[in-house]
Formats: structure tokens, sequence, C-alpha cells
């Protein structure tokens, strides 16, 4: 499923991954539902990330370091300077600004972390996806 892994978004564009054989059954095929459509259904319906802090800060944690772009491009942030991101996409929420007011509130340091660093490469096999 596609909460399965976080390289699911390009898996399912590789043969022979899991992903890859998952999606068309569950989606259609990855040439006409692709991770931007998928991106579209995110809703976080139950998303709390005041308790889901609580329960990192009991477990001992004294930081949060939050996603903010995984190597799909998409900002999990109210981004300006692209609107795939996720005040504009699928939740219409900034996640990144509800985890640092939920781990400011309870005391945590917060940080975040980018991994543009694969963008580039990344995404190459949704070029050819036929599937």
């Amino acid at each position: 499923m596609a909460e399965a892994g976080d390289w699911y978004a390009r898996n399912i564009y590789v043969e022979g991954q899991r992903q890859y054989k998952y999606h068309p059954d569950h989606y259609g095929p990855a040439s006409r539902f692709g991770y931007k459509e998928l991106c579209a259904q995110w809703t976080l319906l139950n998303w709390d990330p005041d308790e889901l802090i609580a329960r990192y800060k009991k477990a001992g944690a004294r930081i949060f370091v939050a996603l903010a772009n995984h190597h799909c491009n998409f900002d999990a942030w109210d981004s300006k300077h692209h609107p795939w991101n996720s005040s504009a996409v699928g939740p219409h929420r900034d996640v990144v600004g509800a985890w640092a007011t939920a781990a400011r509130k309870q005391g945590l340091r917060f940080g975040v972390t980018v991994h543009q660093a694969r963008n580039w490469w990344w995404f190459q096999p949704s070029h050819g996806a036929d599937n």
C-alpha cells in the first residue's frame, strides 16, 4: 500500500518492485494514476501532531526533526517557490509548521531535514511509465 515505505512514489515505476505490482491493482496504471494523483488524495484525516509529540516526549525525545522535502521534491510546508506542496495539494496544511508548533509547545527542539540531493535522478523511472 502507499503507506508502506517512503520510496513508494518511485517504486511504482520500477519493474520488479512490490509497489510496481501493487499499484495497478489498487489505483490503476501509474501512467494514468501516478504519484501526483496519489498526493492529491493525502488527507491527514486522523493526524494529531500534539498527541504524537507528547508520545515522543514521554518516550524520552528532546528533539524532533520533520521531513520537509523528500526526493520527490514535494514540500511539506506552505512553500512559496512552487505549488507542489502540502498547503496546495493533498491535506492543504502546513505539515512542517504544525510539527514545529507542537514540538515547541511541548519544549522539544525542532529541526527539519531536506532530501533534495537525489531529486535529479530519483524520479527518472517515472518518465517511462506505461504499466
